[in-house]
């Protein structure tokens, strides 16, 4: 999968029926019931413009609270959406298409959905790549280290297990620490180090605890129950 393919990923947006514009939700593990959008697809979405000063965000003119707001990877700014009636937006939950409605109060007509897409990650095991999706977006994408010879990763289909934790322990290598674990079958986990390229591992999936941390910010998104497949290659829905 070619760069410029996970960066058309990460804009896209789909029309729903109605040809109203539908964004993509992005939901995180530690804040429960909270749905977040990315803040500059908002507001162009209604012809706003976002600017910084001073180490702060606006909205047009309007100071957003940086307690509302959190950042991919990648610096990308994130809103939460039930913070934008502070800023002059209304935001109704519609059940029946399970998303939320959104409109300004500058320009009534107009409206946009933003859904809460499932999360899915994907380990391509010959890129040592891992990359998450939430709904149509790219989310997170970060090189990866994995088994080495005679404790490969094992490629199949598995599932984000219940166990996570901070710190934890490894039970079999010396209490060897294993930070931001994230089980995802057996003693196979994501988790961070600070050797997280190549095959150097015992099985499990490295990610860096160093510069932006994407151990950590793996761990703070990815829920319980969200599909992960670690192949030798891209999957064929990995474009979808």
């Amino acid at each position: 999968m070619t760069a410029t393919l996970f960066l058309a990923l990460a804009s896209m947006a789909s029309a729903g029926d109605d040809n109203i514009k539908t964004l993509d939700g992005i939901t995180f593990y530690e804040e429960k019931g909270a749905i977040y959008a990315r803040l500059r697809e908002v507001a162009t979405s209604f012809g706003e413009s976002v600017n910084s000063a001073k180490g702060s965000w606006f909205i047009g003119k309007r100071q957003i609270d940086p307690r509302m707001t959190r950042r991919l990877l990648d610096g990308t700014l994130l809103v939460r959406l039930s913070s934008l009636a502070n800023y002059g937006y209304l935001v109704r939950w519609d059940k029946e298409s399970n998303r939320a409605v959104v409109k300004w109060k500058e320009k009534p007509g107009v409206a946009i959905f933003v859904r809460k897409g499932d999360q899915r990650v994907v380990v391509n095991k010959s890129h040592l790549m891992l990359v998450g999706w939430q709904g149509q977006s790219v989310v997170f994408r970060s090189p990866v280290g994995i088994g080495r010879m005679g404790y490969e990763t094992p490629n199949g289909q598995y599932k984000v297990q219940p166990y996570r934790t901070k710190m934890h322990l490894s039970s079999i290598y010396n209490n060897t620490p294993m930070p931001w674990a994230v089980q995802i079958v057996g003693n196979i986990f994501v988790h961070g180090s600070p050797q997280a390229r190549g095959r150097s591992s015992h099985g499990c999936i490295r990610l860096a605890t160093s510069g932006a941390n994407p151990a950590k910010w793996f761990y703070s998104w990815v829920e319980k129950g969200t599909p992960v497949s670690v192949q030798g290659h891209w999957p064929a829905n990995a474009k979808n």
